[in-house]
């Protein structure tokens, strides 16, 4: 029904059913039975909260099967695109003290405008979530906030050599009238959703409320979802890595594939492995894997730097930045080396050597999960090498066993004791890895 038609004369059979809506729609905003002369705006009011409900509905329906969430900022951004309202998401970062932009809704042309007059890109910018009491109302204590002066709150919150900048930004978006409402899952708060058109009022506040929950929902599912696929390729990765280390029984080159592995599951291109001798109670590099340079044989003692921290207490160790950790080794002092994760190589109650992994002249911040990972690759990886010792014993013992053999059977099958002497000196020579021997005789 067309708005003009609805002043018009009416039989009362005819009205009652719109009239019913309107007059539920009035009451549940507190205005109580309406006129006639009011009914054609208040249809409106009815028709925009009814769009609304449909647009919440879909929008529901739509996230539930998104599990990434830039898909679900575009999935509820087109949702209000349709009802004509402009939105960005915003996601808290890890410390909490800054929001980063994820999405905007705005035409593709206008984006650029605004890229080209900020002078930066538009997704990825960050700002303080305490530099504006409004985004910090919503962003700390969860409240949806109708702010009808977006260019005066805009321009409080930038320095004066931005405020022109500033200014012309929220021309090209037609920002004037928005709300802002936090993005709660559970008791966490993840970020916000603004919105902003020239015909929001305060009464839409719940409605915008609304979708940043169903926003919100969706983040921590795609969220779960995406650790439950992570944790799932973690683990195949680690069976895979393990079954591979288990068919290596070269004791090096096990030593080089474990440090590969371990910086691949890391996420880092650098590593290194030391062995502990316990004769000299000193740790020795003996794989460094892209570290700038070969540091192979460096040794330390117990307690001195990461890994020596490590075979101290037995734990693994993070540093955020060797460069200026205190604990550091003067051996490594011109090291290119920041963030670092080491982990103990245990096998039982014994501690075989420390694996750790980084990124040489890059940042890297490891989490717990990282180090998690590491421990368990590591806890296989010192059973690869006790496993691949053993072996290199057994063999080695079979070897000496063989050669004694040959040695006997020569040695039975000669009368000439030039002959026997000769036979003994190489045999030994090959049983031990030497260059040469002597032997001497005892002349009664």
């Amino acid at each position: 029904m067309r708005n003009e038609d609805v002043g018009e004369k009416q039989p009362r059979d005819e009205m009652a059913p719109l009239g019913e809506q309107v007059d539920e729609f009035g009451a549940s905003v507190g205005f109580g039975q309406l006129s006639e002369s009011d009914r054609p705006r208040e249809v409106d009011e009815l028709r925009r909260a009814q769009e609304r409900l449909l647009a919440l509905s879909r929008t529901a329906a739509k996230v539930q099967s998104v599990l990434e969430p830039d898909r679900i900022f575009e999935t509820i951004g087109d949702e209000l695109r349709t009802l004509g309202l402009n939105c960005l998401f915003g996601l808290v970062d890890d410390r909490g003290d800054e929001v980063i932009l994820r999405h905007m809704n705005v035409g593709p042309e206008v984006l650029r405008a605004v890229e080209t007059l900020a002078g930066a890109a538009a997704l990825g910018f960050s700002f303080p979530v305490d530099a504006l009491p409004e985004v910090r109302a919503v962003i700390r204590d969860g409240v949806g906030l109708f702010d009808d002066e977006v260019v005066e709150t805009v321009l409080r919150a930038v320095p004066p050599s931005l405020k022109v900048v500033a200014s012309r930004v929220t021309d090209l978006l037609q920002a004037r009238r928005a709300i802002s409402a936090a993005l709660i899952a559970g008791e966490e708060i993840l970020g916000l959703l603004t919105v902003w058109s020239d015909d929001l009022t305060e009464e839409d506040v719940p409605a915008i409320s609304v979708f940043a929950q169903q926003a919100a929902m969706a983040i921590e599912n795609a969220d779960l979802y995406q650790k439950e696929m992570r944790r799932a390729f973690e683990m195949e990765a680690l069976r895979k890595t393990t079954l591979e280390m288990t068919r290596q029984l070269h004791v090096p080159e096990l030593l080089s594939s474990i440090v590969e592995r371990a910086a691949a599951l890391a996420g880092t291109r650098s590593g290194a492995l030391y062995l502990y001798h316990p004769e000299q109670q000193e740790l020795e590099l003996v794989v460094s894997h892209h570290l700038g340079k070969d540091y192979t044989g460096i040794r330390l003692e117990v307690g001195e730097g990461v890994a020596g921290q490590v075979l101290l207490t037995g734990e693994a160790l993070v540093v955020e930045d060797y460069a200026i950790w205190e604990g550091r080794s003067d051996k490594y002092r011109d090291a290119p080396f920041h963030g670092v994760m080491a982990v103990p190589l245990k096998w039982g109650e014994k501690v075989l050597g420390v694996v750790n992994v980084t990124d040489v002249q890059e940042p890297r911040v490891f989490t717990e999960r990282d180090v998690w990972l590491l421990a368990l690759f590591a806890s296989h990886a010192a059973i690869a090498i006790d496993n691949a010792r053993s072996y290199a014993a057994a063999e080695r013992r079979v070897k000496e066993l063989t050669a004694l053999r040959e040695i006997s059977l020569h040695l039975t099958q000669s009368l000439d004791l030039s002959m026997v002497l000769d036979t003994i000196a190489e045999s030994a020579v090959k049983l031990v890895g030497a260059t040469d021997a002597h032997i001497f005789l005892h002349d009664e």
